[in-house]
């Protein structure tokens, strides 16, 4: 792609040399330009054809592209997934234009709108071919698209054709444009409104113009491509796009209306699937105030008429009660859902994405854990209790016998599980020169708990350090007990959440193996981090999250476990095991570091390389969360 909208040799016109006649309005005297349902009189002439056609599009009934019957706009759809205060002046006054010229906005006289906007499309040709090419840029140009057909007794003729062409070119230019993953998210979302949306909204506003109506073909090839490029067949976005994730699927639902206006949807029926499943997708996705999962300050939440639009046109029952039960009443009534109907899975995973999102259930302040391992830095991000509680980079840095180690290859996913009791997903990557490092999130669901561990095995290592951080989410901040080593997420309300470092010591008093810390300063550098240090060639490191607000305030402790097997104690760079109390739970774990084997803790008998349970005490007996076997 180039740097710009159009590219310099691409233009139909140059706006240093203006012709008379542009390219569009050039061919409009010729007869196979128009279609049977325009004016009759467009056919005589080239004179004739400019002035019929802008007399008669002044006076044609308006064609709302966006326009539901099912459901009310409030506002421009463009506006859509994005949050307006951070695009640019130029691109918002275009969308507020949209807003007022389209009937959703509040103003003076209609006539009196239409020529301030008309001053706004004049400014936006003047500069044209010195558009970048981002969302703003193609944001602009959609909301150009939309008002032209206002335009048609405000603009001057030529200038009129002139922003025609413009819009015209560019659909056409972006035709051979490629997705491609590797390009940053903000192009792919240019692309996919340029080469998708836009010709299917020219093919729809102006469907009297052969060329133009023919475009709609082409749209819905390209508009095909893209959801079978950045979806993964169950409508998962990609992890490399997943910042534009909202954006996209605003388009898409546009794109979707748009389709019902003609004879064929907007795309095949394999795509059409996609953007079905990828609307149950975007609802996991979301946080308790309608933001998206990893979203950064400047995200928009939910608009009420976004979802509303989505699940009509998408969704089914399962979804609407997904809905009624995740998101607040302002953007979608519980009174829109069917009965007790069955919800979808409200947890999902996709390696190819490399993204998984774990929830406790569908209700709107539940525990949801966020993971994307799509690049070469984990990201993670903990909601509970409608609050974040961490969102950024999981990171690490590992020794063996004081020299550094470094990760060689991607992240891959090693196992996947999600059941009534818990989800878990556990991740791993290679070390240069050899060994392994696994990353274990396992999300208990009614037990209402986080543990997330870092496995770190380096065959011949005499003794490992391992660190591993998680920033605190902004306002967040961590305080850590006096005299034992846990601690409590805090904001400036109320305790959220406990922190308990289950493979270090509780007592501060006892100085060995490691620290549990906040580092740095401010709210943008806070971060969580957990220290170890042992001898031998592996090492557990698990942080114990407890998410329930009834258990938040109550006594906790731990213990790390002896493990033996044959009747002989292992070593910790063998088997790690430990058990966790908080008020009246407690639960035990283990994990296997070499090859799984028959072995005891605290009575109980494994031979698998993964295991966590409630423990019941004083009976001494378990009840199995999650066994993982061992591959």
């Amino acid at each position: 792609m180039s740097q710009t909208l159009l590219p310099p040799n691409n233009s139909m016109f140059d706006a240093s040399e203006p012709q008379d006649r542009p390219g569009l309005l050039a061919s409009a005297g010729k007869a196979n330009f128009w279609r049977s349902s325009a004016p009759k009189s467009a056919n005589k002439s080239l004179e004739a054809a400019g002035s019929t056609w802008l007399k008669y599009l002044a006076s044609r009934k308006a064609v709302s592209a966006h326009k539901l019957a099912r459901v009310p706009l409030t506002q421009s759809a463009l506006g859509w997934g994005i949050k307006r205060t951070q695009l640019s002046k130029p691109c918002q006054e275009l969308l507020a234009a949209a807003d007022h010229v389209l009937a959703v906005g509040k103003g003076n006289s209609k006539e009196k709108r239409l020529r301030s906007v008309a001053g706004l499309v004049e400014k936006w040709l003047a500069g044209f071919h010195e558009l970048p090419q981002n969302r703003d840029s193609a944001l602009s140009v959609l909301a150009v698209a939309q008002l032209l057909p206002h335009l048609a007794s405000m603009l001057d003729g030529i200038m009129w054709w002139r922003a025609l062409d413009a819009l015209y070119e560019t659909a056409q230019a972006a035709a051979n444009w490629q997705i491609d993953l590797d390009l940053p998210p903000e192009t792919t979302l240019a692309q996919q409104l340029i080469s998708g949306e836009l010709p299917l909204t020219l093919a729809l506003l102006f469907p009297e113009m052969k060329p133009l109506h023919a475009l709609r073909n082409e749209a819905r090839t390209r508009l095909t491509a893209c959801l079978d490029d950045l979806l993964n067949g169950e409508g998962q976005c990609h992890g490399t796009v997943l910042s534009v994730w909202r954006p996209l699927l605003a388009s898409w639902t546009r794109c979707a209306i748009m389709g019902e206006k003609f004879k064929k949807s907007a795309w095949s029926a394999e795509a059409a699937a996609q953007y079905a499943w990828g609307v149950t997708q975007a609802l996991r996705w979301t946080r308790a105030d309608g933001t998206q999962v990893f979203g950064g300050p400047g995200d928009a939440a939910w608009d009420s008429d976004f979802v509303a639009a989505m699940l009509d046109l998408a969704g089914d029952a399962a979804d609407r009660a997904a809905a009624a039960e995740s998101l607040s009443n302002k953007l979608y009534s519980r009174k829109k859902s069917v009965a007790n109907p069955a919800q979808p899975e409200s947890a999902d995973h996709c390696e190819w994405a490399g993204l998984a999102i774990l929830r406790c259930d569908w209700s709107r302040k539940s525990a949801r854990v966020g993971v994307d391992f799509s690049s070469d830095a984990i990201r993670l991000e903990v909601n509970a209790g409608g609050r974040q509680l961490f969102s950024g980079n999981w990171d690490l840095a590992a020794e063996a016998d004081g020299t550094a180690l470094r990760i060689e290859g991607s992240w891959e996913e090693a196992c996947w599980f999600s059941d009534d009791e818990c989800d878990y997903l556990e991740l791993s990557c290679e070390l240069a020169g050899g060994g392994t490092l696994e990353r274990q999130i396992l999300l208990a669901r009614n037990d209402g708990f986080l543990l997330l561990t870092d496995n770190l095995i380096r065959p011949r290592a005499e003794q490992l350090t391992h660190t591993w951080s998680l920033p605190l989410a902004k306002g967040i901040a961590f305080r850590a007990e006096n005299e034992t080593r846990e601690g409590l997420l805090v904001d400036e309300k109320k305790l959220l959440a406990r922190i308990i470092p289950a493979s270090l010591p509780e007592w501060r008093v006892d100085p060995r193996v490691g620290t549990l810390t906040v580092e740095g300063e401010g709210d943008q550098d806070n971060r969580l981090t957990l220290r170890h240090q042992q001898l031998g060639n592996a090492v557990c490191v698990p942080m114990f999250i407890d998410l329930s607000p009834r258990r938040v305030k109550k006594p906790c402790t731990w213990r790390q476990l002896t493990v033996a097997q044959s009747l002989e104690i292992v070593n910790h760079d063998t088997a790690a095991a430990f058990r966790v109390q908080c008020g009246k739970d407690q639960w035990v774990a283990y994990r296997s570091l070499t090859n799984p084997a028959n072995r005891t803790f605290l009575g109980q008998n494994v031979s698998s390389e993964f295991f966590v349970a409630r423990f019941l005490s004083p009976e001494g007996e378990t009840e199995e969360l999650i066994e993982i076997e061992g591959r």
